[in-house]
């Protein structure tokens, strides 16, 4: 991120009488929301302006801050990060979600904050026209919320604050009707020794939009007020503030009007630094004690009126804005980009390992003599060629003769067990494939990724990968490999067997036993008539005729109709062969192809790599959408509050 360069303090405004010092430029916040489509961009909208739906609607800024505490717990849960502060559960920021604060035409909340004798009780009374609550400057001080109400909300005012903080508020109704809408609190001090006192300040502050910060003259350098004050910029925005310093009519008595001008600009400067300010924020010098004197008129007649619905939303989308702005703080401090990086780059290396100490061996060794295996080969080809061959009357029969004949081929050339072809590539290895695996572990083990790093740990043997149908049976490579052939040897035989058409099955029908026929008994027949000129048949031509249907002439017929079989027999299994070893070459070729062996081989050897895989991938989309959500690089990001 890039540093904020704190400008110089200016103390452009500073009234001659009351000593106020204030600004009129306003804090350059850029929204966090979700990435919109054009369709949604209006032409009047600038360029980092809220969408309207944002600002109209506030189901989008719910739908932004899902997806943003989504993503952080996925954050938490990859890094081991604590959760950014503005979700802490001891948090002050302001939760859009709240039920007070969410609806439309609800009331709103103004509270006073502030340490123990800073005159809070005084001021409030001093707003209000009326006793609020009895100021207290000795024991435990303000130990439960007062709120100033009017008589229309206040039954729906009692309703909410009874579930969200039951027992620790009271309501004092007016009839005011300009304040219809806001609510007056009066919170404990933040700076009190009770802890359940601080508790119910922040708990409160979860539904304040509009914080009124009162310190006194002696106090307002209190570290603890600073901070509480931090924690709540964080998800609220600071122009939504009102800061006061009281009992400033003490100062001016002892000092005169020069020194409550330098308090006044010494405050404003810390605030500045605090929250990390482009300009100094106004400061209010008042006197509770002397309601109409300094700038205490001029805050009463401010918060004498409800705020319009409009200013309310905007007040509430700046500080969603603010929240939204912090976690994206937050999420640049986890530098999920620079992990993202460095999982790949562990990625790559393990894979640079895993090559060359599991896979080119394999690679060299084994699947070249799987490929080139005659037997698998003459297998496959021999397989692919029956199953063309009976779908043609007569010729399976000759290939059924036949098959005894290539059995002894087949035995000759290897069994064609796929297992036993893969045991004896496998045994041309210089060592078994678990003893390279568990060689090629012992190197990975070092750049695997553990917790809390990651969310899913290293399993504890990375030699072993499962079969999803075997459940935790490990499944060797010899398997992979033996079942990759037997995936190959289907394809082709699927490929080769099947039909083109059933206008193809009388063709086949014709040139077999069509063929038969012809030649053992039509082609005899209509040649024995043929020679025949005499239109009428002579006995000496009937004897003819039936001589040749004599079992010599028809074994003649049969021979010849045997050898036509024979000859498609050779056809269709020379021509299947030539195509088998083409489709087995075409996969071989394919790197794409899930049954090539070269890629068996290379997944096998990837499976090993998978918690790198999965935190590699994890880790980048985790970067990739915090990219999207937050929309921002780090050169835009608005300063944030300095602890």
């Amino acid at each position: 991120m890039r540093p904020v360069i704190p400008t110089k303090p200016k103390l452009a405004h500073v009234n001659e009488l009351n000593g106020s010092v204030r600004f009129t430029s306003r804090i350059p916040y850029m929204p966090v929301t979700a990435p919109r489509s054009s369709r949604n961009q209006h032409p009047s909208d600038p360029p980092h302006a809220p969408s309207r739906e944002a600002t109209q609607d506030s189901a989008t800024l719910t739908d932004n801050d899902r997806r943003l505490d989504r993503l952080v717990r996925d954050v938490q849960r990859f890094t081991g990060a604590q959760s950014p502060r503005v979700l802490a559960s001891d948090s002050p920021a302001l939760d859009a979600r709240s039920p007070i604060v969410a609806k439309q035409d609800t009331p709103y909340l103004v509270a006073i904050v502030g340490g123990k004798d800073v005159g809070k009780t005084s001021l409030a009374n001093a707003i209000a026209g009326a006793e609020l609550a009895q100021p207290t400057n000795t024991g435990e001080g303000t130990r439960i919320a007062h709120c100033y109400v009017h008589e229309a909300s206040t039954a729906w005012l009692d309703q909410q604050l009874k579930t969200l903080l039951p027992g620790r508020f009271q309501i004092r109704s007016h009839a005011i009707h300009p304040l219809r809408r806001q609510v007056l609190v009066d919170l404990p001090d933040v700076d009190s020794i009770y802890d359940d006192h601080i508790e119910l300040t922040r708990q409160f502050l979860r539904h304040t939009l509009y914080p009124i910060f009162v310190q006194s003259i002696e106090k307002y350098a209190d570290h603890r007020p600073q901070k509480l004050l931090a924690r709540l910029a964080e998800g609220n925005d600071p122009d939504n503030f009102v800061f006061c310093l009281n009992k400033i009519d003490q100062l001016v008595a002892r000092e005169g009007p020069a020194a409550a001008k330098v308090l006044a600009a010494d405050y404003a400067q810390r605030l500045q630094r605090l929250l990390n300010l482009p300009t100094l924020p106004t400061i209010h010098l008042i006197s509770a004690q002397q309601p109409d004197r300094f700038d205490l008129p001029a805050v009463r007649d401010m918060l004498s009126r409800d705020r319009s619905e409009r200013d309310v939303r905007h007040a509430i989308d700046r500080a969603g804005e603010r929240r939204s702005q912090s976690i994206a703080d937050w999420l640049d401090e986890q530098k999920l980009d620079d992990r993202a990086r460095a999982s790949s780059e562990r990625l790559k290396l393990a894979r640079r390992i895993s090559d060359e100490l599991l896979a080119e061996p394999i690679l060299a060794r084994v699947n070249p003599l799987l490929r080139d295996d005659a037997s698998i080969r003459f297998s496959t080809a021999d397989n692919a060629a029956r199953a063309r061959i009976a779908r043609w009357p007569l010729v399976r029969a000759i290939d059924l003769f036949a098959l005894p004949i290539f059995s002894l081929i087949r035995h000759n050339r290897g069994s064609g067990n796929d297992r036993a072809a893969v045991a004896e590539a496998i045994a041309q290895l210089d060592a078994d494939p678990s003893a390279l695996a568990a060689r090629a572990d012992a190197r990975l083990q070092s750049l695997m990724p553990t917790p809390p790093d990651s969310a899913h740990p290293p399993t504890t043997n990375l030699s072993r990968t499962h079969s999803p149908d075997e459940g935790m049976v490990p499944e060797p490579l010899d398997r992979l490999l033996a079942r990759a052939l037997d995936r190959r040897r289907e394809r082709v035989v699927a490929r080769l067997g099947r039909g083109h058409g059933a206008w193809l099955m009388p063709i086949r029908w014709i040139l077999t036993i069509g063929a038969a026929i012809w030649f053992a008994i039509v082609q005899p027949l209509m040649s024995a008539l043929l020679t025949t000129l005499n239109p009428a048949l002579d006995l000496a031509t009937l004897r003819e005729v039936v001589g040749l249907l004599s079992g010599e002439h028809l074994l003649q017929g049969l021979i010849f109709a045997m050898l036509w079989l024979v000859l498609i027999w050779v056809m269709l299994r020379y021509s299947s062969h030539r195509w088998a070893m083409a489709l087995l070459d075409r996969i071989d070729q394919n790197l794409d192809d899930a049954d090539q062996l070269d890629r068996v081989v290379q997944q096998w050897c990837d499976l090993r790599l998978e918690p790198l895989t999965i935190h590699a991938d994890h880790a980048q989309r985790l970067a990739d959408e915090a990219r999207l959500i937050t929309q921002r690089s780090p050169a835009d990001r608005s300063p944030k509050p300095a602890v």
